[in-house]
């Protein structure tokens, strides 16, 4: 990498005068932490991997050695191995360590949970008392494999006692607000980021943390008789993520410098039409908001993302539809060209208005 006060500052410097002043070292630093982050990605990623399997081993070998007999023990257990990976990652900060304060982690809370299930504990109460012991280690520590696991226990225990409670109304409405808490975390990236204190320094395990929640829960919700919800309300998320999905076309056209009225209409009109066919599939128009704000903030592993939760989406709808396969084909087809003729049409648009 050049100097930082290279021609991207300097021209700033030039524009902004004498007053314009910067930590040349300071940004040199973050952005090498940055950059070895980025580098490490797969590290991190195999490191999720191997504290999964050392945990579910370790969980076994736990239920051969007769621990899972004493609830006292489990629970005591539990505690323990949570309080130890919080000290490690307030303490530490090596590769091996997050792996091994990971493992410890998971493992406290699947021996927490499955212990206050065998004591008969109130199960929303179990769960409310593992989102409080999640928000806890969630502010103590800042580091990204153990802040993503914590933002997983405390959505998915959320997503329980909402289950448990049997008010699927509930459900959607959770799911539409974890929508709209994504696209304000987006669209305030910059301002989150330059806060400087504890969210922003969690901002990048939030953000994928509630991003796999989303989708996750999303999917599941599209299995009704696994849930034992009425699928009928399955509009209500939908809807939400329609206006959403406008809210976020309408941004993006403004930084592409769309301006033409037909054109805005005539993608606002496709778009409206594509929506009114997916009103009772919010999987579909979730994962296509997920892709669309992951493009405006140029978020790779959230594209990733959202590119896999559409085409799983897309195939579990045409695998469910209730016709022939010859009918299927031929939709599947006539679905491919229209996507076709959007694709030909917005970039007609587009570069019109270059």
């Amino acid at each position: 990498m050049e100097p930082l006060g290279n021609v991207g500052l300097d021209q700033i410097n030039l524009t902004e005068g004498p007053a314009f002043e910067y930590d040349e070292q300071g940004l040199v630093t973050a952005y090498h932490q940055s950059h070895d982050q980025s580098s490490t990605l797969t590290i991190k990623v195999l490191s999720i991997i191997g504290g999964i399997i050392a945990t579910l081993s370790f969980l076994v070998f736990l239920g051969l050695s007769g621990v899972y007999e004493s609830t006292t023990g489990l629970i005591i257990l539990g505690i323990v191995f949570i309080t130890v990976s919080v000290v490690l990652n307030v303490n530490y900060d090596r590769l091996i360590l997050d792996t091994f304060s990971v493992t410890t982690l998971i493992s406290g809370y699947a021996m927490l949970a499955f212990s206050l299930v065998t004591v008969e504990v109130d199960f929303s109460l179990a769960c409310g008392l593992i989102i409080l012991i999640g928000l806890v280690a969630l502010y103590l520590t800042q580091n990204f494999l153990y802040s993503f696991i914590n933002v997983l226990v405390i959505c998915s225990s959320l997503f329980a006692i909402l289950l448990d409670l049997q008010t699927p109304v509930l459900i959607y409405i959770y799911l539409s607000l974890t929508a709209m808490a994504l696209v304000y975390i987006f669209f305030n990236e910059a301002n989150i980021i330059t806060m400087r204190n504890r969210l922003s320094s969690l901002y990048d395990a939030v953000r994928i943390g509630l991003i796999f929640s989303f989708v996750a829960l999303l999917s599941w919700t599209q299995n009704p008789e696994m849930l034992d919800i009425n699928p009928s309300m399955f509009w209500v998320t939908s809807i939400v993520n329609s206006l959403l999905l406008f809210y976020l076309i309408y941004h993006i056209l403004d930084l592409l410098v769309v301006q033409t009225i037909v054109s805005r209409i005539l993608i606002y009109g496709l778009t409206l039409l594509i929506l009114v066919g997916i009103v009772f599939i919010p999987t579909i128009s979730g994962s296509l908001l997920i892709l669309l704000l992951c493009y405006m903030v140029q978020y790779r592993l959230g594209l990733v993302i959202g590119i896999i939760s559409l085409i799983v989406a897309v195939s579990k709808f045409y695998y469910d539809l209730n016709i022939t396969l010859l009918n299927k084909s031929i939709l599947l087809f006539f679905t491919g060209i229209a996507f076709l003729v959007l694709f030909l049409l917005t970039s007609k648009i587009l570069k019109t208005d270059e």
